[in-house]
């Protein structure tokens, strides 16, 4: 055991026991201390995942991680090329957008009065091919109830992202996957990280798709909508039908590679810093693409206060504190293998609480 870090591995440990998943990799460092830890399996005996112990090497979704390690990047990149201003409207290139006050920059921080989420997946377009393109998702998105600027609060939207994804491809004239591979994966040198495209993406996404045996990938849900437990396969239904590579969901990576996509994420912040300016109408618990610690859930203490970073549906979080240079990146499965097992939601709240405290 870490002598840095007791309270923190003992959390770990006991979430595991409890079965909050069967996966948990946390990496912390900062202040001159370092955690890397990897605990559990693959996949829960007993189900039908391929199941082995986790590992440096294994690949973890993401899920909405990507938002802020891929999507912000690449939206500072188009700005740096002055492909776009973060305050333009989205109507300047969405003439169909239902309102002419929401800009980029509501959408970067889930105020533009979109909703959260809607199940495209689900609509008989997408149920009769089996997949959806990308300009069938994008007029639903725009067609979508719109709350007006004046009366909208601030509410997290996978569906503002994905109109920013869209938008990214328009200006940089290539697929989101290409364009991580382009202009993160590679400079970065990254080799364990990347989109798990699948048969109906386009060719160019394909010839991307993340390499892996099934036994590298940790396990997610037991999904009612495929009929099948997920593992190699992205959660996250609609980003399944686009293809597995969007805006708002669909990397894998390993804890290491993660953490350099962090750290790359906040650089991005600092290169270029207008987009984390506040504007009117502008409120916690986001910006730019970020939440602020700790995100849509309420935590007493001060911990993190001022990080910033990004939370996943599967059980996966992020977070940087500009001011220590800490870091903490905590990867799980909490879904694996049901859906509706939030217990770990609030488990990592108390793992992130501690390896702060256990910084200091």
């Amino acid at each position: 055991m870490n002598a840095d870090f007791p309270r923190t591995q003992k959390l770990i440990e006991a979430a595991l026991a409890r079965r909050e998943g069967s996966a948990l990799a946390i990496l912390v460092e900062g202040q001159g201390k370092r955690l890397e830890l990897f605990r559990g399996l693959s996949a829960h005996p007993g189900t039908t995942g391929v199941s082995r112990d986790v590992n440096d090497t294994s690949l973890f979704d993401l899920a909405s991680l990507t938002k802020a390690l891929a999507t912000v990047p690449l939206i500072a990149e188009a700005l740096g090329r002055k492909l776009f201003a973060i305050d333009d409207p989205v109507r300047k290139f969405f003439p169909g957008f239902g309102s002419s006050e929401v800009n980029l920059r509501h959408l970067l921080s889930h105020n533009s009065g979109l909703k959260n989420h809607e199940e495209f997946y689900r609509r008989p377009e997408a149920l009769e091919k089996g997949f959806v393109t990308k300009k069938e998702m994008e007029g639903w998105i725009l067609a979508s109830p719109l709350t007006p600027l004046a009366k909208a609060e601030v509410v997290y939207s996978d569906l503002g992202i994905m109109l920013l994804g869209f938008l990214l491809e328009k200006t940089l004239g290539a697929s989101v996957a290409e364009l991580f591979q382009e202009m993160i994966a590679r400079p970065l040198g990254l080799k364990r990280t990347g989109f798990r495209t699948l048969p109906h993406a386009s060719p160019e996404e394909r010839a991307l798709r993340l390499p892996g045996d099934t036994s590298e990938f940790v396990a997610t849900a037991q999904c009612e909508f495929h009929g099948r437990l997920l593992q190699g396969e992205v959660d996250d239904n609609n980003c399944w039908t686009l293809g597995g590579a969007t805006s708002h969901a669909g990397l894998f990576s390993t804890l290491g590679e993660t953490l350099v996509l962090l750290r790359n994420a906040g650089e991005a912040g600092r290169r270029f810093p207008d987009i984390f300016l506040a504007r009117p109408g502008s409120k916690p618990p986001f910006t730019a693409g970020f939440m602020l610690y700790p995100g849509l859930r309420p935590v007493a203490g001060q911990e993190w206060k001022g990080a910033i970073g990004h939370t996943g549906f599967v059980g996966t979080s992020a977070w940087i504190d500009p001011k220590s240079d800490s870091a903490l990146v905590c990867l799980g499965n909490r879904v694996h293998p049901d859906r509706k097992d939030s217990r770990f939601i609030e488990t990592r709240l108390e793992i992130q609480r501690a390896a702060w405290e256990e910084l200091r």
